[in-house]
């Protein structure tokens, strides 16, 4: 009788068990309908439904799941084309950050969609396979596209640096999208563009201190120009601007030296042609300098002549004969020229022989002989004759002496040094 029920229990636990079966079947099959008419959510959430409702189940339980994977996939796949249109939407709209916010979105999903792909062997059809790499390049395209639209939008507003930096992103984060060379060519065109502001620029220094007559200035920044747009116009008005500032520079000193030499002022004269001769050399204005500055250097000869001779006339200086011993008297005359009261006229002289070299003094053994007047002496007042003269000098070879140098001292205090040559000048 034992036997009998239990054989009975086993019967039914196998009937209920066929009926669980048999309804999830059923059910299976209804969430494959939803999935083949391309009812991707419902599939989902009925499959979802039989694993809860039949856990013994098994093999129905492992279909579901595979149709879930499945119906993800397609939802997935969905969601990132409708992202695409969107980014196209947003692209053409001129919503470039927009439009790339969405594409990169896109980019992402169908990364996902792919590597589902690539970890579950029953999603590996062509379809999938092809609508996730198309999709995928499709956004990329469209990210390449608006990236530099967006750049060259920034471009033509004339913000280069915006223009360099959004294209810079794209070739580092982007690359893949196709729209690398015209990322680089942008880029080129960009700094060209502000390098070309920068010659501007300077240009407008170059103008301003061309304006001020500030000529080594503008030899400086010329160069730049050219630095920063070599071969372009300005390029060239940079070295239009140079020629023009060498030529106004030029006609500068030229009417410099001329203005000066009519005024008189022969030691501006002079040091004007000195520069000229230096930064001109060669040139038809270096020997025009060279000229001017000959002449003034005769006009201050004679202007120094004639400022000695208005101070002192050195009359005569002489040696008598040899005594008997080989001596010899120095005689000096002179006359003040000036207005002024001389104190003290200082003077030195050198012997020579007959045939002119120096003969020094053999007790002495001086090659300069250093005397001096004290006066006062008066306005026109001064030596004449012999009446006086300056020590006895020994020697046999002694045949002449000369005025070597010549000083006045002042009863105001002055004083008055003679060159050499206007020793030479006063002895008339």
């Amino acid at each position: 009788m034992k036997k009998i029920t239990l054989i009975l229990l086993m019967l039914l636990c196998l009937a209920a068990f066929a009926s669980c079966t048999t309804k999830a079947q059923k059910d299976l099959m209804v969430v494959n309908e939803k999935y083949d008419a391309g009812e991707w959510q419902e599939a989902i959430d009925l499959a979802d439904a039989l694993i809860e409702q039949y856990p013994k189940a098994e093999e129905e339980i492992s279909a579901a799941r595979d149709v879930i994977e499945k119906a993800n996939l397609q939802l997935n796949l969905e969601a990132a084309e409708k992202l695409v249109e969107d980014a196209k939407t947003k692209y053409e709209a001129g919503n470039f950050d927009d439009s790339i916010t969405t594409a990169i979105m896109a980019v992402r999903k169908f990364e996902k969609a792919a590597d589902d792909i690539d970890e579950n062997e029953f999603l590996a059809d062509e379809d999938n396979f092809s609508r996730a790499q198309n999709g995928y390049d499709t956004a990329n395209v469209i990210i390449g596209d608006a990236y530099i639209c967006k750049a060259q939008t920034e471009y033509d507003a004339g913000n280069y640096t915006e223009a360099i930096d959004i294209s810079n992103e794209l070739l580092k984060k982007y690359s893949q999208s196709g729209r690398a060379d015209d990322a680089k060519k942008l880029i080129d065109d960009s700094n060209t563009a502000i390098n070309m502001q920068k010659a501007a620029a300077i240009i407008d220094e170059i103008k301003t201190l061309l304006n001020k007559n500030d000529y080594s200035a503008v030899y400086k920044k010329v160069p730049e120009v050219s630095k920063y747009a070599p071969d372009s116009e300005y390029s060239r008005l940079a070295n239009d601007y140079y020629n023009q500032a060498k030529q106004i520079e030029q006609n500068s000193y030229e009417k410099k030296l001329k203005d000066a030499y009519n005024a008189g002022k022969w030691k501006d004269v002079q040091t004007v042609a000195k520069t000229i001769i230096s930064k001109y050399k060669g040139t038809s204005l270096a020997s025009t300098a060279q000229t001017y500055s000959d002449n003034a250097a005769a006009k201050l000869r004679e202007e120094a002549k004639q400022e000695a001779r208005s101070l002192i006339r050195v009359t005569k200086i002489w040696i008598s004969s040899h005594d008997s011993v080989g001596g010899v008297n120095v005689y000096f005359n002179f006359v003040n020229k000036s207005d002024k009261t001389i104190k003290r006229v200082n003077f030195g002289f050198t012997f020579y022989d007959r045939v002119g070299d120096v003969a020094k003094c053999e007790i002495e053994r001086d090659t300069i002989n250093d005397c001096y007047y004290t006066g006062p002496v008066a306005s026109g007042g001064g030596l004449s004759g012999t009446g006086w003269c300056w020590g006895k000098y020994y020697n046999w070879d002694i045949a002449s002496v000369k005025l070597v140098s010549l000083s006045i001292e002042y009863m105001d205090g002055t004083y008055k040094s003679f060159t050499k040559e206007q020793i030479e000048d006063v002895q008339y």
